[in-house]
């Protein structure tokens, strides 16, 4: 044998693992043939790779590497199964079959795709890249040709890359007319290399960030940013040349302003100004998807005469769909009632007897044991229902597509068991959606995902949720929140006791055992998160490593756990919150101080935390806070001064704290105040009036949070107690 691979004819056996069924294509890079695999009985792909174009050397790179590429499992990722050599000759490689086309072909047919339609494909492409790179792969040969399309549903779209690390092994691209032949100096395709690609100098994983940019532009003008009379003029280009916009590249197609602004970033020559990490271009691909559906739905609104109806629920829908046969059903049953009663009085006793034989043969006890049964094998089925979920791989996102004229993300959950509750927000609207059986969401909504305890307790099934799929995590436990359980001052309007820290740590708090820091590992992959809520969870300060693999992190909830102040201000995720909830958290001076002069901080929540005097000066540099929470701390009157620095705080809770009607002189001052609310200080029912007509002269619209039947009146507090018994 030659080791050529134009001499495998059907029926062919490839090291007598392979039989050849037929060929798929063939280009530079070789022929990839439709083999059956001898021992396992099933299809597969097999590329073999030209003889010619592989050196020793670069085999053996490629092996090295294609052991990690051949771990990599990710629904955007073609599989590798095995590789080797044609009688010592020609490199293989085996791998999925795909039953589809790549988006290089479908491009060739359509030329264009549509915005909505390119960023349903390549927000795929982003998640497997993200993967690939978490896991130290680079592609390096990112172009529409290696992005494989399927239609897994029809509508629903499947992409996947494909030749990982190929480009390297043969120093060629796949079938450009453009091809460089440089192995061991330049890997890639022309068209699409980055300009650190095209001087041979070392790359990183943003080196396919620019490929993917390049891919995204020919996707939308059907051309390519730059491309020379031959192949060095093209690199030449990519090192020096302004891309055309998408306008002009386009001859005048509109586009929207952030897909060119995404595309500029990509394609910047400067590794350093292109976006840092694929999951970040997920992030803003997603957020242009949305924009795109708002100004839809904006659009139609202006069209319809009625305006847009809101959601309807299920139970509405199903009676309106069947009013008239729901009518009839229950005329019937009425009918049926009545000639039961009818018949029953005119058997009398004798009917009675028989069917209280029938209800009451079995005693209440065995009825109760066999309901324990029934309840018991329920829990057992439900319970290895959640264990045989979470042992699978298969991701729940099954990309995005057109339902009813909207785009919508396309998720297929178990059909029998419910992981949870999915809460959709919109700049308009907020819904909650049970986390079961196939969900069509339109990609307007943000999605927080709140697991319930039985997923909890198998969280790998969390794993099954793909970057760009969610923006939100609740873990807190499913008990009552624990601040309403603060006991209120007592009838003589004495201040909540100041809380001793060390006391409130030894007391039993309730924690929910089943999210701790090894749960939060099972979420890494979702860089989307922009919310994860640990509230009263056993996570410790441990988690916060974990925690700072989420970039895109801004609202972090860790109120009543072991986390503490000190941990928080080493972290290094303190910088980037707009939002955080430290209730109950020692040492939290140490947080305070090193989120001083934020910029960022928009909610600040630290109730029980020992805040001091120098505390609130630090907060009061916090330019942006709009709300504060400082609840049950022991600060006075002339500790709140500083406040009124913080010229965009709106909302303020000072309940439980060791202040007076005095405070007005210092709150008066906050111009910005909507509402404030001050329980539980010991205050009386005419102080509290008088408080409130003081505000009121400042902010006529400002609310006061405060339940006067708890507060005692002058008069009250003069009587005697009663005599106990």
């Amino acid at each position: 044998m030659k080791g050529n691979s134009s001499d495998y004819p059907p029926g062919f056996q490839i090291n007598k693992a392979y039989e050849v069924i037929g060929i798929i294509g063939h280009g530079g890079m070789g022929a990839v043939y439709r083999v059956r695999h001898l021992f396992l009985s099933k299809e597969m792909a097999l590329k073999v790779l030209p003889a010619d174009k592989v050196s020793e050397i670069s085999w053996k790179r490629f092996q090295i590497e294609a052991q990690a590429i051949a771990r990599l499992t990710h629904p955007n990722i073609v599989r590798i199964f095995d590789m080797g050599m044609v009688d010592g000759v020609t490199p293989y490689y085996a791998m999925e079959l795909l039953n589809g086309q790549s988006l290089a072909q479908k491009l060739k047919k359509k030329h264009v795709l549509p915005v909505g339609e390119a960023i349903a494909i390549y927000r795929q492409v982003c998640a497997g890249l993200a993967y690939a790179h978490e896991h130290q792969i680079i592609h390096r040969d990112i172009k529409p040709a290696n992005i494989v399309l399927q239609e897994v549903e029809p509508g629903v779209i499947s992409a996947k890359l494909v030749d990982f690390g190929i480009a390297k092994l043969t120093g060629d691209g796949d079938g450009d007319k453009q091809g460089l032949t440089r192995p061991g100096e330049v890997f890639g395709s022309p068209q699409y290399m980055s300009p650190e690609q095209c001087a041979g100098q070392p790359v990183d994983y943003r080196t396919d960030l620019y490929s993917l940019g390049a891919s995204l532009f020919e996707t939308l003008t059907g051309k390519v940013p730059f491309l020379g009379a031959d192949a060095m003029t093209t690199v030449q280009m990519h090192q020096t040349d302004t891309p055309p916009s998408l306008y002009d590249a386009s001859e005048g197609a509109d586009f929207p302003e952030k897909i060119q602004e995404l595309i500029d970033s990509l394609l910047a020559k400067d590794p350093e100004d292109r976006p840092q990490s694929a999951s970040d271009v997920a992030a803003e691909l997603l957020s242009i998807e949305r924009l795109l559906a708002n100004q839809e739905n904006n659009e139609k609104r202006r069209e319809s005469p009625v305006g847009v109806r809101k959601p309807t629920s299920k139970r509405n829908v199903d009676d309106s769909d069947t009013g008239s046969q729901s009518s009839a059903k229950k005329n019937s049953l009425i009918v049926a009632s009545i000639a039961g009663v009818v018949v029953l009085c005119l058997l009398g006793g004798g009917a009675y007897f028989v069917i209280s034989q029938n209800l009451f043969n079995r005693s209440a006890a065995e009825q109760k044991k066999e309901e324990k049964k029934v309840e018991e094998s329920e829990q057992l089925k439900t319970e290895a229902a959640f264990k045989s979920e979470s042992e699978k791989k298969e991701p729940f996102f099954l990309g995005t597509t057109n339902k009813d004229g909207h785009q919508v993300s396309h998720y297929k959950f178990p059909d029998e068991i419910s992981l949870g509750t999915l809460t959709l927000r919109s700049d308009d609207d907020e819904k909650e959606q049970d986390v079961k059986g196939e969900l069509f969401i339109p990609t307007r909504y943000n999605l927080l995902f709140t697991p319930n305890n039985l997923c909890l307790k198998n969280p790998n099934i969390l794993r099954r949720f793909d970057d760009g799929t969610l923006q939100g995590i609740d873990l807190t436990t499913d008990e009552a929140d624990l601040s309403n359980s603060i006991a209120p001052s007592n009838s003589t309007g004495s201040a909540t006791k100041e809380p001793n820290l060390a006391e409130e740590g030894s007391r039993s708090l309730h924690r929910n055992d089943m999210v701790n820091n090894e749960t939060l590992k099972c979420l890494t992959q979702i860089k989307s998160l922009k919310t994860i809520e640990l509230t009263q969870s056993n996570v410790t300060g441990e988690v916060l490593v974990t925690l700072s693999r989420f970039p895109k992190l801004v609202d972090l909830q860790v109120g009543f756990t072991e986390i503490d102040g000190e941990q928080l201000a080493q972290s290094g995720l303190l910088a980037s919150l707009q939002t955080l909830h430290a209730d109950r958290c020692s040492k939290m001076s140490a947080a305070i101080a090193a989120l001083e002069n934020s910029a960022r901080l928009r909610k600040l929540f630290i109730p029980f935390c020992n805040v001091s005097a120098k505390d609130i000066q630090n907060i009061s540099t916090m330019k942006e806070l709009t709300r504060l929470k400082l609840s049950d701390n022991a600060l006075n009157d002339s500790d709140l001064a500083p406040l009124v620095k913080l010229s965009k705080l709106n909302d303020l809770e000072l309940d439980g704290c060791k202040i007076t009607p005095a405070c007005i002189k210092t709150l008066s001052q906050c111009k910005a105040l909507k509402e404030i609310s001050v329980r539980r200080n010991g205050w009386t029912a005419e102080q509290i009036e008088s408080f409130k007509a003081e505000m009121k002269k400042t902010n006529p619209q400002i609310t006061i949070k405060i339940d006067l039947a708890e507060v005692p009146t002058l008069k009250q507090l003069a009587e005697p107690a009663p005599a106990e018994e």
